[in-house]
């Protein structure tokens, strides 16, 4: 090689890598790569998580309907051996949308809700130790009609509310039922007898598609649902005080889809202090979206679908918040997870794609200590 095609080459490659830094200083979007991933232990599926104070606490299920739960004080670099929770009697109902749901309650209590194999009882099981023992699932529907869609939420004060579908179908509904509430005030001792939640929505939340508790602003229960009024699938937030005899909902997008089955997709919701907003995200005609409220819910920004192009159909979307404002909107496509980190701006600076997801399985995520994002499957 002559001096002159040297000098070629030298000042060629200085430029590709220059490029390639700036591309990754500026989040060119079109960099590929996988986000950090904490693996279910034992192949487990279904995974819920919470990541408060510094622990990463896990709950998901395993072949044949068992319930486990573990944690971490690491950021999922190691976890504890799985505590198993429920009984031969209480296995759970698995598969994507459907397994255990955890809440962390007063005192760091942990709260766990799953729906019974046979369709037709909500479990609940609780530790005070930090998950060394439960105590004995309870089944809290007494009536015996089919249920789903299994969610829970506890706060500081000792309210905890598990809610599900069941109690017959709602007016002009079709494919519908009524959305059950049971609640706790003394730390999930004793529960209320459970109670169909009212609300100004017209009809019942679609039959078989997940919902989505959490604790709100000021201590408020917010259950996401999607409805089925007139069988418009579109996603809804509720919003009361745990005792409320009656809640306020908010569409959080007119989608307008009209769809006379159940979709078997619900909506994943996050609630942050830092920004302050709820987030929501979804599924739609096969596409994904999600959208956030920084009025507690009263209302919703357009919907935001992925920078990505639409190559076929997309399910289990996820959309956490960090406390610098950056957002993670990851959703399933066949056996892999694909993913863009968007900054405060809302403009995409990352993306990518995350393989190995289990079958019948999906996606959880969290934000660790320093604000970066993980997935757990």
């Amino acid at each position: 090689m002559n001096i002159d095609s040297w000098r070629r080459f030298w000042v060629g490659g200085v430029a590709l890598a220059l490029l390639a830094v700036l591309g990754f200083a500026l989040g060119d979007p079109r960099a590929e790569s996988s986000l950090p991933r904490v693996a279910v232990p034992n192949g487990g599926i279904c995974p819920d998580v919470v990541f408060q104070a510094g622990t990463l606490q896990v709950v998901f299920g395993r072949e044949g309907g068992d319930t486990y739960y573990t944690r971490s004080a690491d950021e999922g670099k190691t976890l504890s051996t799985p505590v198993r929770i429920n009984s031969g009697s209480s296995r759970a109902t698995l598969g994507h949308e459907r397994g255990p749901k955890l809440a962390i309650g007063r005192s760091g209590s942990i709260h766990v809700a799953w729906l019974g194999s046979g369709g037709k009882q909500v479990f609940y099981a609780s530790s005070t130790d930090g998950g060394q023992r439960f105590s004995s699932p309870r089944n809290l529907v007494a009536d015996g009609r089919g249920v789903d869609g299994a969610t829970i939420a506890a706060d500081d004060s000792g309210h905890v509310s598990v809610v599900w579908l069941g109690g017959g179908e709602g007016p002009d509904s079709p494919v519908s039922s009524l959305i059950q509430l049971a609640s706790s005030d003394d730390n999930g001792n004793t529960f209320a007898p459970p109670r169909t939640v009212a609300s100004d929505y017209p009809g019942g939340a679609c039959a078989c598609c997940n919902l989505k508790a959490s604790v709100g602003p000021g201590g408020s229960l917010l259950i996401g649902f999607r409805g089925a009024y007139r069988s418009i699938r579109d996603m809804y937030v509720l919003r009361g005080m745990p005792d409320a005899r009656r809640f306020e909902a908010t569409r959080v997008s007119d989608d307008r889809w009209r769809l006379d089955i159940c979709p078997m997709q619900g909506l994943s919701l996050q609630v942050t202090d830092r920004p302050p907003q709820i987030g929501v995200a979804w599924m739609s005609e096969g596409r994904v979206y999600r959208s956030f409220s920084t009025d507690g819910g009263k209302s919703f920004r357009p919907r935001i679908a992925p920078a990505r192009a639409y190559n076929g159909s997309r399910r289990d979307p996820i959309a956490p918040t960090n406390p610098q404002g950056e957002t993670l909107f990851a959703w399933v496509e066949g056996r892999s997870v694909y993913w863009e980190r968007s900054g405060s701006s809302g403009r995409v600076v990352h993306s990518g794609e995350n393989g190995g997801l289990p079958s019948n399985s999906k996606p959880a995520a969290f934000v660790d200590r320093s604000g970066n994002f993980a997935l757990v499957y």
